[in-house]
């Protein structure tokens, strides 16, 4: 279903599912596309399901969120304002939403690749992003159509499917960028590697996350000497899933990179982070419930964080919550809920739903 919660039936189905449950034990999980346009049944229908132990997942299929892109691929999407009202029922809720995004679209930039990414982080919200491609009777396989944008598409290894590389608005170097980009976007923020770090960049900096991810893309990939492990990792993580020399040596590196190259101060809030960081990243050893004693409280701030974001602070948040400093010690303790510990980086191979690991 493309547009589920638009219709009132929608609530009937959902109430079925939840009856099945209490009835059978299942289903555990129920995905779908969220209608785009109106929330008016959709708060109804997932305290159906969760009130049931049904996890539900939710699915936005935007393609972007730049208005020259969609004008350029002739689409309308859900206005924001629906969209965040969405995401905040979900958040709620605490059950993932899931935004469809793509790369390599006519009237598409790395810079507006890059913002998507950024409103997804900004909301709290996991993006999946596909190539685009060309399609037998698709309008963007049309001969008028590909000659107006300049489209160019490459086969893949197999020939089966052409996927677009340039465009009149970016090159064949953009979509590498942008490919790059996407690579480590998923390493760092969907599985987590760096997702605490880069919050706190941006509360010291005021550098958005997704700039510091781009810059440590191009730090890593132009000077893989100097950052080794972190170069070791982009490589070699998303296949083996896990750090075959632990991760202390990456928040090590990690560090080091915060202060050599981006000025972040290494005071106990530094380390508060990368303790945190370190502590949340998947151990196969892990000791339940794992508690830290930290100099500072980092869950009174991230909470502090998200309630400025659903505000309304998305884009100037770290001016109206303090430091991570100024916050006093206390104990943090992690659940790995779905066992993510013994699974590695990526838990969607194992059947695994965000979220998993909570504190």
């Amino acid at each position: 279903d493309a547009n589920f919660g638009i219709f009132e039936r929608d609530v009937l189905i959902a109430e079925k599912v939840a009856a099945l449950k209490r009835e059978y034990g299942y289903p555990n999980s129920f995905s779908t596309n969220f209608a785009k346009n109106t929330t008016t049944h959709l708060k109804r229908i997932i305290e159906i399901l969760t009130d049931a132990g049904v996890v539900t997942t939710g699915t936005i299929a935007v393609q972007s969120m730049d208005k020259e892109t969609l004008k350029t691929i002739r689409r309308s999407n859900i206005r924001l304002d629906q969209y965040d009202a969405l995401a905040t029922e979900f958040h709620k809720a605490k059950l993932p939403l899931i935004m469809d995004l793509m790369f390599g679209l006519p009237g598409q930039t790395f810079a507006t690749f890059q913002n998507d990414l950024q409103e997804c982080m900004n909301r709290g919200v996991f993006p999946r992003m596909y190539m685009a491609e060309l399609l037998v009777n698709s309008p963007m396989n049309e001969p008028n159509y590909r000659e107006e944008h300049r489209i160019r598409a490459e086969s893949s290894p197999d020939g089966s499917r052409q996927f677009v590389v340039s465009t009149a608005t970016f090159s064949r170097q953009d979509y590498e960028d942008m490919n790059g980009l996407r690579r480590l976007f998923v390493l760092c923020e969907v599985f987590g590697m760096l997702r605490e770090v880069a919050r706190f960049v941006r509360s010291e900096t005021g550098m958005r996350e997704i700039d510091f991810y781009e810059r440590l893309r191009r730090d890593v990939r132009d000077n893989p000497e100097r950052w080794s492990i972190l170069a070791f990792s982009v490589r070699a993580l998303p296949a083996l899933l896990v750090s075959p020399a632990g991760w202390q040596m990456m928040i090590d590196e990690a560090r080091r990179y915060l202060t050599e190259v981006l000025g972040v101060k290494d005071d106990d809030a530094m380390s508060t982070v990368l303790e945190v960081q370190r502590a949340v990243l998947p151990s196969r050893d892990r000791v339940e419930p794992q508690t830290l004693e930290l100099a500072h409280d980092y869950s009174s701030w991230h909470e502090a964080m998200v309630d400025a974001k659903e505000a309304g602070h998305y884009d100037d948040w770290p001016s109206v919550v303090p430091s991570l400093r100024d916050f006093g010690p206390a104990s943090f303790s992690i659940v790995d809920h779905g066992r993510v510990g013994g699974f590695g980086l990526n838990p969607a191979l194992f059947g695994v739903q965000y979220p998993a690991l909570t504190y």
